[in-house]
């Protein structure tokens, strides 16, 4: 017993030892700290990044925060060691210590979606970029991010606005091809985005922009049925969208259930400027036998977009079905033009 408890004993001093011995240490490291002028401390750590010594800059970086705690571009560098050695967790927190006040900000909220876009979490992604591009007119980068974001979120308005936006900056020609690709809702040039889709729903399987992208792209591809559990799950929560709406509303009508796509049509907001819900309205009443019902969505919906070369078509069908040849003729012949123009 007197045996066990004297070596009790002995590690009990010894771990008191070394725990002393780390306490001065950390002293005299934060006295030699204090004691170096603020350009060779700084001089110091730009010294260990340009060597890729990332451990030991991040332990450099860690000294000069202690002395400087709101040095937001000391936090920027802090985030980017981090990084460097996979940190991300870590990283991620010294991003966001850079206050918004600060000149490194913009950067360090890149940094942040960044890494947000690594964990396939959209939404803050989203956030971090579009406070980046706010707050800097020309910056590029948080732009480029945006464009893919948005393109995978099936939300191509927005994504050609932060596009044109990107090629008034850099005058790069293939962002207008990139800008074709989006209007055809495709990106020849782009990566694999439904496999990117796939892996961002894989990660954030709730987010409501992330449902309605795949219902989306599967209505587009022909399955309705498939489409229809994305789309119904993110139009209970996004209130006003009446793209994903007028998408569910398509959806059921291609499954034949003409009741619940009216009471889906009905339930929009706002759909007076949205071509797609007017031809959809004018479907369901030429289903229903009321033709002139019919006619009228489908003038409705070229009074919102002229160019809209199903509206063309359809109005002109239905109307060489009524005998109605004169009246027809202008909308195919239009719809024609519209299709040889976009091939």
């Amino acid at each position: 017993m007197t045996t066990v408890t004297s070596h009790t004993r002995k590690r009990t001093r010894a771990w008191l030892a070394l725990g002393l011995l780390a306490a001065s240490v950390l002293c005299v490291a934060l006295l030699w700290a204090r004691s170096v002028s603020p350009e060779r401390a700084w001089a110091a750590v730009e010294s260990s990044i340009a060597a890729q010594r990332w451990a030991d800059a991040e332990a450099r970086l860690a000294l000069w925060l202690r002395r400087f705690p709101r040095d937001g571009q000391a936090w920027l560098k802090m985030g980017a060691v981090r990084a460097m050695q996979g940190k991300d967790d870590s990283a991620l927190e010294a991003f966001l210590k850079v206050d918004e006040q600060e000149p490194a900000w913009p950067v360090a909220q890149v940094q942040a979606g960044e890494i947000w876009m690594k964990r396939r979490q959209p939404g803050p992604a989203e956030r971090a970029f579009r406070n980046a591009a706010a707050r800097d007119p020309r910056a590029v980068d948080p732009r480029r991010r945006l464009v893919f974001l948005l393109t995978l979120e099936e939300r191509g308005p927005e994504a050609r606005g932060f596009l044109w936006e990107t090629y008034r900056l850099t005058r790069d020609l293939h962002m207008l091809v990139t800008l074709v690709g989006l209007s055809a809702a495709t990106d020849p040039n782009g990566p694999d985005l439904d496999a990117e889709l796939q892996a961002f729903l894989q990660a954030s399987p709730d987010d409501p922009w992330l449902q309605r992208a795949r219902g989306l792209r599967l209505l587009r591809v022909g399955r309705p049925a498939q489409a229809k559990p994305y789309l119904e799950s993110a139009a209970r929560v996004m209130e006003d969208d009446p793209a994903g709406t007028s998408a569910l509303a398509d959806c059921l009508f291609a499954l034949g259930d003409l009741t619940a796509s009216e009471r889906v049509l009905a339930s929009q907001t706002d759909a007076s400027g949205l071509s797609r819900s007017w031809l959809l309205r004018g479907e369901i009443e030429e289903a229903k036998g009321h033709a002139e019902d019919a006619l009228a969505n489908w003038r409705k919906a070229l009074e919102v977009d002229p160019q809209d070369r199903e509206g063309h078509y359809r109005l002109g069908q239905a109307l060489v079905r009524r005998q109605r040849i004169d009246e027809a003729r202008p909308h195919l012949e239009r719809a024609e033009a519209i299709r040889l123009r976009e091939a």
